[in-house]
């Protein structure tokens, strides 16, 4: 059986222990907390192997890369903090890879515990996944070996998600990154955590801000079609505010794709 690992991206984090026990691991895991010193400590955790790695950087694709650097696991699975994982996940992940020998990656069903924000798309089969579907799905679904990452050469962008000039995307991008990179990804349909998901570090509404970063996405996931696909996505995303009309939110989103590719924002 692979030897999983959990990669926590974590927040200020002040006990290490307790964030592990409260987010239920059975595994080897890493926690790399964003905070206000550096440091690397190692636990016991009931013979398994817990580092919590400190950094002051922000960014959360630089805690996620900083979790990946540090970590040793076959299987690496993707976290926030505010993950509960369900009992047998490791046997779970570890079954589905073992069924599973072409997949580089395993996409899960995670239970989003909060209705405002519930998952539409459950995953009730097994199947190898394309772009087309994969832009869908969050990293904290996602289990990968980690001789295939490193192997591909994938890391998280330090330009988008929590604390980086644009909001959101960084795992949206992964996920096209490893695509791009030939990795073999399937769906999965067990589940193996569930995620409260009570609040949002980066979402403040569907506002100017949100669309012109949504646009700044857009760029970075299809160069050459980024603005035929902001047409697309103005009408998508009409359903989800009063405040503007289609042609307006397509504007938004033209900035932010050339904000991107202009290099605006590529300094933190």
């Amino acid at each position: 059986m692979p030897k999983v690992e959990v990669l926590v991206a974590a927040l200020g984090c002040v006990n290490g222990m307790d964030l592990y026990r409260r987010m239920k691991i059975e595994t080897d895991a890493v926690i790399a907390n964003q905070c206000g010193e550096n440091s690397h400590f190692e636990y016991d955790a009931g013979g398994k192997c817990l580092k919590v790695i400190s950094a002051m950087d922000r960014g959360v694709g630089k805690n996620r890369n900083l979790a990946i650097i540090h970590s040793t696991g076959d299987i690496l699975v993707f976290a926030d903090d505010d993950i509960v994982y369900k009992k047998g996940y490791a046997r779970i992940i570890g079954e589905a890879f073992e069924s599973l020998p072409k997949a580089d990656a395993i996409v899960f069903n995670i239970n989003d515990l909060n209705p405002r924000t519930k998952r539409a798309d459950i995953i009730t089969r097994i199947r190898k996944i394309n772009i087309t579907c994969a832009l869908k799905y969050g990293i904290v679904q996602v289990a990968v070996r980690r001789s295939a990452l490193l192997k591909a050469n994938v890391w998280f962008s330090l330009l988008f998600g929590g604390g980086a000039p644009y909001c959101a995307g960084e795992d949206t991008l992964f996920i096209r990154q490893m695509l791009r990179a030939g990795l073999n990804i399937y769906t999965h349909p067990s589940v193996i955590a569930d995620a409260p998901q009570e609040t949002s570090t980066w979402f403040t509404g569907h506002n100017e801000a949100y669309f012109h970063d949504r646009g700044a996405l857009l760029a970075a996931l299809f160069p050459k079609m980024s603005l035929l696909f902001s047409i697309i996505y103005a009408f998508r995303y009409q359903d989800r505010t009063d405040e503007y009309t289609p042609w307006q939110i397509w504007r938004f989103l033209r900035r932010g794709i050339w904000s991107f590719k202009r290099g605006e924002r590529f300094v933190p």
